[in-house]
């Protein structure tokens, strides 16, 4: 087609943009471009490719091909959505400079992650950050874009309409935003269709910050009128909407009712009142989003009778979550020094540590973090203090911990894995050690404690194969390191099909891995309870190489 021909006859000249169109929407664009890249339009707009044809017909004065055309337009589609791509990744980091960061959540799957394996559980959780809210061409459907910490790539939420009041001017819900979501399904990439996108969820909740003004009018002005001892009071409760503000004290399985799982959440408000915020069927995986400590501001909750375990309902109240509740969340904060030591980096010291506190925390002033939100133990030294660093006796505590091996940082590739050594254990969540069934209930293989179901965590334990230029390495791992291998919960992959299972671990091979290993031959075997026969060395951090 030259220049002459698409004066002469508009007709023919309309149904090449509208080819062209079809042809770059089908090509996806750049294929190095990041999938999820963000609301970067997988349709190059009308307008846009209708300006394109004419600059190429005038740059080619003497006749140009369709050939031609759509060669400078694909070139000219590529760059614009090339920028738009490198645009939202600086906005992104951009945003997440100014955020605190906080202990990741147990299920927390990464962007990337879901990208390169097109599954999303819906036990998983995603801790993400709002990078852009807008609304499908030709429809009144609302679509969130979403970053996260740990991930290059961005991924698209359909927003559920339960949270639709919450966009606008003077919405919470916007750029910027950090929200927390579960219970969320994929809508896989089709052929030609643009990227894997989130369908809509009623379990998301937004994060807010006390250090931010506009958060703190917020909770001023809205969740500070109630407590939870005037609702118990007043006869006309059902009537009103209430807001509360309190601190999560304790989250706890329930006995079923019937074949319907429940869990509820203990919170505690400013005047030491107390009341059950109890979730029901699939309304439980909300409370993955939660943790001890953290502030939950809760706006319109459903009054009920607090049903017991014996199925009979009590006078007792309690607040559930109701069609119109909404749920914000203050995290507690990590304190910045503060880092969990895992049982090799205790045991490791001997006998130098006279006495170990009980919940294993570790302190070091501007110890610096990885993109994971770990503390990178490689270079620095740290020290283990008691939680709230207070003894009996008022007097703080404090041991100089010098781990030797941390030197020993690889730069490795995933061998092997070892399909018949891996098993799905329950671990402590106090003390982070495998819990065993005993006679008398279930129990740490550590401290020796008694444990409940709401105190103990599913984790990995396997043994695997690493390997560099030089040799392979036979060892072993448990709990988060465990799950940087295999980049997986335990809990999704216990729902894939046993047949499935070796197939995924298969695909894990030749993956590249930072690894900090460590020799612990002389290790305490309580430890892991009824291993007497565990690799010499053990893997105590990992971290997949982009």
């Amino acid at each position: 087609m030259d220049s002459a021909a698409a004066s002469a006859d508009g007709g023919a000249f309309l149904e090449f943009v509208d080819y062209a169109i079809s042809m770059l929407s089908s090509s996806g664009g750049n294929g190095d471009e990041s999938p999820g890249a963000g609301p970067a339009p997988a349709r190059p707009p009308w307008g846009w490719a209708v300006a394109q044809v004419l600059k190429s017909c005038c740059a080619y004065s003497s006749g140009v091909t369709a050939a031609i055309l759509l060669s400078d337009l694909f070139q000219s589609w590529t760059e614009q959505r090339k920028s738009l791509t490198a645009k939202r990744k600086v906005e992104l980091t951009n945003l997440l400079k100014t955020r605190n960061r906080r202990r990741r959540l147990p299920n927390t799957i990464t962007i990337d992650s879901i990208h390169e394996k097109n599954f999303l559980s819906p036990k998983s959780v995603l801790e993400a950050v709002v990078i852009d809210v807008f609304v499908i061409p030709g429809t009144n459907i609302y679509m969130l874009t979403l970053g996260d910490m740990w991930s290059t790539s961005t991924i698209d939420l359909y927003l559920h309409r339960r949270y639709y009041n919450y966009i606008g001017q003077h919405g919470v819900l916007k750029k910027g935003r950090e929200v927390m979501l579960t219970g969320c399904c994929l809508r896989t990439a089709m052929e030609g269709s643009g990227h894997a996108r989130i369908l809509p969820t009623e379990y998301m909740v937004m994060l807010l910050d006390e250090e931010e003004d506009e958060d703190a009018m917020l909770l001023a002005a809205q969740f500070c009128t109630y407590s939870f001892s005037s609702m118990m009071l007043d006869e006309n409760r059902n009537n009103i909407s209430y807001s509360f503000y309190a601190r999560i004290e304790k989250i706890e399985s329930l006995e079923p009712f019937g074949s319907t799982e429940r869990k509820q959440i203990v919170l505690v408000d400013n005047d030491d009142a107390k009341i059950k915020f109890v979730l029901w069927g699939e309304q439980v995986l909300l409370a993955n989003l939660f943790s001890v400590g953290s502030m939950l501001a809760l706006d319109r909750p459903f009054i009920a009778n607090y049903v017991h375990n014996n199925h009979e309902e009590s006078q007792e109240l309690c607040l559930e979550y109701g069609s119109a509740t909404q749920v914000y969340l203050v995290p507690i904060a990590q304190q910045e020094e503060q880092v969990l030591l895992t049982p090799t980096q205790i045991r490791s010291q001997g006998s130098r540590l006279s006495c170990v506190p009980s919940d294993h925390m570790a302190s070091q002033v501007t110890l610096p973090r990885d993109l994971h939100g770990s503390v990178d133990f490689s270079k620095y030294p740290f020290r283990v203090a008691r939680q709230g660093r207070c003894w009996s006796y008022g007097v703080h505590v404090w041991f100089d911990l010098y781990l030797e091996f941390n030197k020993q940082i690889c730069h490795v590739r995933l061998d092997h894995i070892d399909v018949n050594s891996l098993k799905v254990l329950l671990f402590h969540n106090l003390c982070g050690c495998v819990v065993s069934d005993q006679s008398g209930g279930l129990q740490c293989s550590f401290c020796k404690c008694a444990c409940h179901s709401g105190g103990c965590t599913h984790g990995f334990q396997l043994h695997l194969t690493i390997a560099d230029d030089s040799e392979k390495v036979f060892a072993w791992c448990i709990g988060q390191t465990a799950v940087e291998f295999l980049q997986i919960s335990p809990d999704e992959y216990m729902e894939l099909p046993e047949d499935e299972r070796a197939m995924y671990l298969y695909t894990l091979q030749n993956e590249s891995f930072t690894v900090a290993i460590a020799n612990t031959n002389q290790r305490i075997e309580a430890y892991i309870e009824g291993e007497k026969s565990l690799p010499v060395w053990e893997i105590t951090r990992a971290q997949k190489c982009e």
